[in-house]
């Protein structure tokens, strides 16, 4: 009998050891897939803050963004940003096309705190290439600005010549 007992004492410990280890390893790899889940979900964000004139009623300030946010999104701002910072390469994505879409996702012009400002808001997974996209998008968004404001003026409607 002693026998017995030693051996179903060592079986039940053994069995003990199985469960408390496959629970702690279970714990271990939800933790570790929630954690990369949240890794994947955290994008970094960087803000400027453009100042308006005057501040401006919800309607006007609508109209504005969405104005603002189609000339952010043109092909001249944000297609020389895929090429000089290889977005092909670093997101791992099949074409310009596809770079173009996700840099037109990450980059956005919201409404300030007050109705006077804008922000621009560029967000990424890697917080150095948010900096990166966030100077060079400003930097083609402002450059396309002074062009635009340089070119001489449409002619008026009726106009023939």
């Amino acid at each position: 009998m002693k026998g017995k007992g030693t051996l179903g004492l060592w079986i039940a410990v053994l069995v003990l050891f199985l469960a408390g280890s496959s629970f702690v390893g279970y714990k271990l790899w939800k933790r570790q897939k929630d954690r990369a889940l949240a890794a994947e979900m955290h994008r970094w964000e960087l803000k400027y803050v453009m100042n308006l004139s005057g501040e401006l009623s919800e309607e006007q300030m609508a109209k504005v963004l969405e104005t603002e946010n189609e000339k952010v999104d043109r092909y001249e701002v944000l297609r020389p940003i895929i090429d000089e910072l290889d977005l092909i390469a670093f997101w791992g994505v099949a074409d310009a096309d596809e770079a173009m879409a996700k840099l037109k996702d990450c980059t956005e012009i919201r409404a300030g705190e007050d109705m006077s400002s804008m922000l621009f808001v560029v967000s990424d997974k890697d917080k150095e290439m948010t900096a990166k996209l966030a100077q060079a998008v400003m930097r083609s968004y402002r450059s396309m600005m002074l062009r635009d404001g340089l070119r001489a003026p449409p002619p008026p409607p009726g106009y023939q010549e």
